[in-house]
């Protein structure tokens, strides 16, 4: 490359200018008009297509050099190339098969445009299932140890065809259900209670709900729900899962090796005593330090270690809290 040379008068300085505009005119240059689209509402099983405009304003060829897809249910296809001041297209279509509810799809383009070298197109919708689980296919609640609650979940029949609920079973004895007629043969609402006093930690269940439909004869709704002490911990347990021993010792600070967790009370402020583990290796640090509602703990693996140790154990937390004075918090993983 030729360097432009500023001391020679105005000469020197019109070349320059000509260079950089023929260099930059010699670029690719993708505009794209419209980078978003609303396909409403589709029923599951329909695929959903749009074509996104696409127009090379530069001087030289427009290309994509690969693409991203956000679902495994995507397809798009660009042109190989769009010639200087041509118009394009970037088509993408969507298999609902799989997919309910709210939908978010992105294609990214990575192209040769030096001055956008990424293009994210985003198709977005809603897709109803037959019958849809609202918000999700299952209940999860949390609640406190001396409190109790509820947790619902809407379901909706899209079909046609009434659907007509014959009966509740409940598999688990923490709690009840009962099903609620918003809208008979449409709009059905799954209200789970969840009494005091139970046992801190999860308690899974089922509720089988029963219908008159051949296809839908039986919905099963799982139930999640989490009792939560006075001081919990978040998330209850730590997993390191397989990790390399060479990767610890080339950068043993990496934030792929480090786990971590929260200690928090449900009101008021509390004290850790101390922290320690029979896990070999693991460096624990505490933030903040004194009193506070809420401590972040951090977990990394010093360089100590050996291949085919295992990493199994539990941290143990005291708290100068009389009704939780300890936590102790299951650890696993491997060293390979």
């Amino acid at each position: 490359m030729r360097p432009c040379w500023l001391g020679l008068g105005g000469l020197a300085l019109a070349l320059c200018s000509q260079t950089s505009t023929a260099r930059a005119e010699d670029s690719p240059k993708v505009f794209a008009p419209v980078q978003t689209y609303d396909f409403g509402t589709v029923k599951q099983g329909e695929k959903v297509s749009h074509c996104f405009k696409l127009e090379n304003r530069g001087g030289a060829p427009f290309k994509t050099v690969r693409m991203e897809l956000s679902l495994p249910d995507m397809t798009a296809r660009v042109p190989g190339s769009i010639p200087p001041g041509k118009p394009g297209e970037a088509c993408i279509e969507i298999d609902t098969s799989k997919l309910s509810l709210k939908v978010r799809a992105q294609a990214l383009l990575f192209t040769n445009d030096p001055s956008r070298p990424q293009i994210p197109l985003l198709m977005t919708g809603e897709v109803k299932q037959p019958v849809d689980l609202i918000p999700m296919g299952a209940v999860f609640a949390g609640v406190w140890k001396d409190e109790g609650g509820q947790s619902t979940l809407t379901i909706v029949n899209n079909r046609p065809k009434p659907l007509q609920v014959r009966g509740l079973h409940v598999e688990g004895q923490d709690f009840k259900a009962q099903l609620q007629t918003e809208k008979p043969g449409e709009v059905y609402k799954l209200v789970v209670t969840i009494p005091r006093g139970l046992t801190p930690g999860s308690h899974t269940g089922t509720v089988d709900i029963n219908t008159d439909s051949a296809r839908y004869a039986l919905i099963r709704v799982p139930v999640n729900i989490l009792v939560k002490d006075e001081i919990y911990t978040f998330p209850s347990s730590v997993d390191f899962g397989s990790v390399s021993l060479a990767q610890i010792k080339s950068n043993p600070a990496a934030t792929d090796l480090a786990e971590w967790f929260l200690v928090k009370k449900h009101t008021g402020k509390f004290k850790i005593k101390s922290i320690t583990s029979d896990v070999p290796g693991l460096k624990i640090t505490q933030t903040p330090q004194g009193e506070s509602n809420t401590f972040r703990v951090d977990l990394t693996l010093t360089e100590d270690l050996q291949a085919g140790r295992s990493l199994a154990g539990k941290i143990q937390v005291l708290t100068d809290d009389p009704v939780v004075p300890e936590l102790v918090i299951p650890v696993t993983g491997e060293i390979q």
